[in-house]
């Protein structure tokens, strides 16, 4: 990814909380891997990893895009809090005879922390995204963000613990908590959809920047035949894609989006670079037409230009 995400001040880390928007289920049980990989569009790791997954509904709609973390005791379903009793609900509903318990984490029980520190010296570390460090205290978590050295840790522990956790990824910086503006601006950079913005009951992944979370090749899982269905089908309509504009420009939701003077999608998020920060002045995602080429230049109505990138 050519774009320098940020300068942090005085060269800290940046430590995004996320704890208000983030939504955590525990699952434990001898099944529960085999019980996830078989109702979720994703492949699990059987030893210590992450993996992008989603329940979909029997249409292939979305019921929760999903990060599975999986420890050596237990599998950390990560999704929108909004979403969060909805999964465990539908999850429950299909454990029938699994050996599965199934629990949603109390608010703030879980700590998500983004830096650019890595874990401490001496102890393995990789570069490959979703890969899983366990620690007495947590665990670390290679990120799956386009760009590269971002850590993501979660934490399941006392406030009276956390030092010691941080202690595990500290470089010498002053840790510096990211606003919510920078973290969204991080969010769309990324090309992260969000539950009602990007999101809702019927969206379907293959259009809504979640192709990453449904494996076509895997077998059945709920609402696979319609996933492979529209995959196959060869043209999918419209596409979640990034909008980058060279001035500093927050469009509304909902803006029209046009290419050679017809309407060709609309506007779902927006954010303004924050200051000291490198990277795209103004950044959206929208929903377009498969029909707009990538690199295209698009005209927001009553607003300015913009380059169309992929996710």
């Amino acid at each position: 990814m050519e774009h320098l995400i940020s300068e942090f001040p005085g060269g800290a880390p940046l430590h995004s909380v996320r704890t208000a928007s983030r939504g955590v289920l525990r699952v434990t049980g001898k099944d529960r891997v085999a019980f996830l990989t078989r109702i979720m569009s994703g492949e699990l790791p059987r030893a210590p990893g992450a993996a992008r997954t989603a329940l979909l509904g029997p249409r292939g709609n979305l019921i929760a895009a999903s990060i599975a973390t999986v420890t050596s005791e237990a599998v950390l379903l990560e999704c929108d809090r909004s979403q969060a009793e909805a999964l465990h609900a539908a999850l429950d509903r299909y454990r029938i005879t699994d050996d599965v318990e199934i629990t949603l984490a109390e608010r703030g029980d879980f700590e998500i922390v983004c830096t650019d520190a890595p874990p401490q010296p001496g102890r393995p570390d990789s570069s490959a995204p979703g890969w899983v460090l366990e620690t007495g205290v947590g665990f670390v978590r290679r990120d799956f963000r386009p760009w590269p050295a971002k850590t993501i840790v979660h934490v399941g522990l006392r406030s009276s613990d956390r030092a010691s956790f941080q202690d595990l990824i500290a470089d010498g910086g002053e840790s510096v908590e990211a606003s919510l503006a920078e973290q969204d601006y991080l969010r769309i950079l990324a090309g992260e959809p969000r539950w009602g913005a990007e999101l809702d009951e019927r969206s379907l992944p293959l259009q809504s920047g979640l192709s990453a979370h449904v494996r076509l090749g895997k077998g059945c899982y709920i609402g696979q035949e319609y996933v492979a269905r529209q995959a196959h089908r060869g043209r999918i309509p419209r596409l979640l894609r990034r909008l980058e504009f060279d001035e500093e420009f927050a469009a509304e939701p909902e803006s029209v989006v046009v290419f050679e003077a017809a309407p060709a999608g609309r506007i779902t998020s927006a954010a303004r670079r924050p200051a000291g920060w490198r990277g795209p002045r103004g950044i959206a995602l929208a929903v377009i037409s498969t029909d707009v080429p990538a690199g295209s230049t698009v005209q927001i109505l009553r607003g300015p230009a913009a380059r169309v990138a992929e996710l």
